[in-house]
């Protein structure tokens, strides 16, 4: 597992292979792992976890036969004031739909994630408290 800044990553032109939702003990583990190729000259491979996810929407098109890639991605610390046009997140819409968990930890920092998609104008948009990124590989262990 290695910590890494948001926007220190290589997103433009890295292609999502996999998007897989871990809710194996919802009640302490909810996370969201993203399988990455990377557009570097190694086109190595990583997994990026988003932890402790709160709300996770996903526009995306099928039926395109090439790689789904990225053309940018973007953090944001979600306030009270924030409010996204797309999918309408809103930090009291986001406490009540979630009820105690976020209000029981209502010092606890959540970070709204947005993926954009180049190849499907797609949005993968993520509310989570944080996120980690696997050290790359240089071939793919997705499962």
């Amino acid at each position: 597992m290695k910590f890494i800044d948001f926007y220190d990553l290589e997103w433009h032109d890295a292609a999502i292979l996999k998007i897989v939702v871990d809710r194996s003990y919802p009640e302490s583990h909810n996370q969201i792992r993203l399988d990455v190729q990377w557009p570097d000259s190694d086109n190595t491979f990583s997994s990026i976890y988003f932890v402790d996810f709160i709300d996770f929407k996903v526009d995306l098109c099928g039926g395109i036969i090439c790689d789904e890639t990225i053309m940018c991605a973007s953090i944001e610390e979600i306030t009270r004031k924030t409010t996204d046009s797309r999918f309408k997140y809103e930090y009291d819409e986001i406490i009540r739909s979630t009820g105690e968990k976020i209000t029981h930890h209502s010092n606890e920092k959540i970070y709204k994630y947005e993926i954009e998609t180049a190849t499907t104008n797609g949005l993968i948009a993520i509310v989570a408290k944080g996120f980690y990124l696997t050290e790359k590989y240089s071939e793919y262990r997705g499962a």
